[in-house]
């Protein structure tokens, strides 16, 4: 608490006091009344003033939660960076000095206190707490307190605010990346493994429908998306036998995965497709996956295939 905030709390206690035993007048008591509501008003036009949603935020907590201190820090390659404060600067070179027992004992989302003499030369409570998050950047909640009445709950929950901020401005700030191939690679390679695991190989067929896009790519997404389920359904009608499933890369290239148990060997098998009367050509390519090793292979197979196809393409 600052002596701001001090000043104000001992001048009602005091007029409390006073007029209860008789030593002020209505009047006077009305007067000091006036004043602390105007030093009230003038301190929260201070804090309005604060520079900064986090400084905002130490000072919110350090009025509110009866600490001398209260900083936030980026804990990074064994040290402790002030990234924001509210109180005595000092302050900071004594947590800093601290970085080694803090990082041992911190915990995220969890108050951890340094009673005075505990690994520290302060006269006061050193409290701290691993801003819980998404984000990689760790930061540390820290405050200083002499009070009884200081609050382990609402230091916690102030780093949760804290947490919540950064991790929002980590969103808003670092682009978020989506990439369909490594998900759908993702859920292809999960399938596979299950079949393995059931004692099944695998026969995979790999269509590419190179001119698919060049051919309707006019008609815009909602059509294209129908084709695409199109070639789905003739791939799975041409090919498949029980417990097939067919899988899309993208809008041109599929796989067709046919789980056995016998193991002779994988054919390369044609297909066929027409929609709305046109014919449109395709390349295929046939591989077995009898172990996990295999899938690995199995996708530096497909890629080797493509670079053929456009490498020939650029021959032409």
């Amino acid at each position: 608490m600052d002596e701001a905030t001090k000043s104000l709390v001992v001048g009602v206690m005091e007029t409390l006091k006073d007029f209860a035993a008789g030593k002020l007048s209505t009047e006077d008591c009305r007067r000091r009344y006036r004043q602390m509501i105007s030093d009230c008003e003038s301190m929260e036009l201070v804090a309005d003033r604060s520079t900064g949603l986090m400084q905002s935020l130490c000072y919110a907590h350090s009025t509110g939660n009866f600490a001398l201190f209260t900083g936030i820090y980026r804990m990074q390659n064994d040290s402790l960076t002030p990234l924001s404060f509210c109180g005595d600067g000092a302050f900071n070179v004594s947590i800093a000095k601290l970085h080694h027992t803090i990082s041992s004992r911190v915990s995220v989302g969890r108050s951890v206190s340094m009673l005075p003499g505990d690994a520290h030369p302060l006269p006061h409570t050193v409290y701290t707490c691993l801003v819980p998050g998404e984000s990689r950047i760790r930061l540390i909640f820290a405050a200083i307190s002499s009070s009884h009445f200081f609050s382990e709950n609402e230091f916690v929950k102030t780093a949760n605010v804290v947490g919540a901020l950064r991790d929002a401005a980590d969103f808003e700030m670092n682009p978020q990346y989506f990439s369909f191939f490594s998900e759908r690679r993702t859920d292809v390679s999960e399938w596979i493994s299950a079949r393995i695991d059931e004692g099944l190989s695998v026969y995979v067929h790999y269509f590419l429908f190179n001119m698919v896009e060049r051919i309707f790519s006019h008609m815009g997404l909602p059509e294209m998306l129908k084709i695409s389920a199109s070639i789905k359904d003739a791939l799975h009608a041409q090919c498949g036998t029980a417990g097939t499933i067919v899988f899309e890369l993208s809008m041109r290239e599929y796989l067709v995965f046919i789980p056995d148990s016998t193991g002779t060997g994988c054919e390369k098998k044609k297909a066929s497709f027409d929609y709305h009367g046109s014919s449109i050509p395709s390349q295929s390519y046939a591989f077995t996956i009898r172990k996990h090793a295999d899938i690995i292979d199995f996708w530096n197979e497909v890629l080797e295939f493509e670079y053929r196809l456009a490498a020939g393409e650029k021959r032409k």
